[in-house]
């Protein structure tokens, strides 16, 4: 990354059965900028258990500003650089886009398309003041804000939306800006799945918060 300021990675292992705790220790070992978090192995069942990793994450958290990306993700040089130079004024959320890798393949292909459309509805409405999707894929927020509104809390039981509920939740505070990221410096690319069941399960997931939306 190219960013000039303090950064720091923390890498949360939550509950790993093979070695990925090794590798990520060694790795930061290494490397000064990155630490680990491990969720305790006897951590009680929720039904989100994803929510809980970044929450414990963020507990440890040294700055300002929270940056989150999916485990499937890449991002560009320029990412933290250009999402940070978002945060003026009273800007306290700031979304940036994703697109898809992977091959020309139908299934590939398929998703290519629906994360420009999804992107698009992203962008729409963050930029007409209705966030209505978001996505943790190249979220950012401030870490006062994400713990004044008592982090995930009553999102712990619902499978998935611990990116657009949270935002959600943030935006009906006092005075919360928020703004969409549209510098080609903060597309993050992410790894689609590979087979019609991995898509329709994942999707069948995302569809599960639908309920739950206030708007």
């Amino acid at each position: 990354q190219d960013y000039d300021g303090e950064w720091e990675v923390i890498c949360i292992n939550d509950r790993s059965t093979d070695n990925t705790q090794k590798l990520l220790e060694d790795f930061a070992a290494n490397h000064p900028k990155f630490s680990v978090v491990n969720v305790p192995m006897d951590a009680p069942y929720i039904e989100s258990p994803k929510k809980r990793a970044l929450e414990t994450g963020f507990q440890k958290a040294r700055h300002e500003i929270l940056m989150t990306m999916d485990a499937d993700c890449i991002p560009p040089r320029g990412w933290i650089r250009s999402m940070a130079s978002r945060f003026q004024g009273n800007i306290a959320i700031v979304q940036g886009p994703k697109k898809n890798s992977g091959s020309t393949g139908i299934v590939h292909a398929y998703q290519k398309l629906e994360t420009l459309g999804y992107t698009s509805i992203e962008a729409a409405g963050f930029s007409m003041g209705v966030p209505l999707v978001a996505s943790a894929a190249a979220l950012a927020y401030k870490k006062e804000l994400f713990f004044r509104v008592g982090g995930f809390g009553d999102l712990v039981h619902l499978s998935s939306g611990d990116d657009d509920m949270l935002v959600h939740k943030m935006i009906h505070e006092p005075d919360v800006g928020f703004c969409y990221n549209l510098d080609k410096d903060a597309v993050v690319e992410t790894a689609p799945v590979d087979s019609l069941k991995g898509l329709l399960n994942q999707r069948a997931r995302w569809a599960s918060n639908g309920t739950h939306y206030s708007n």
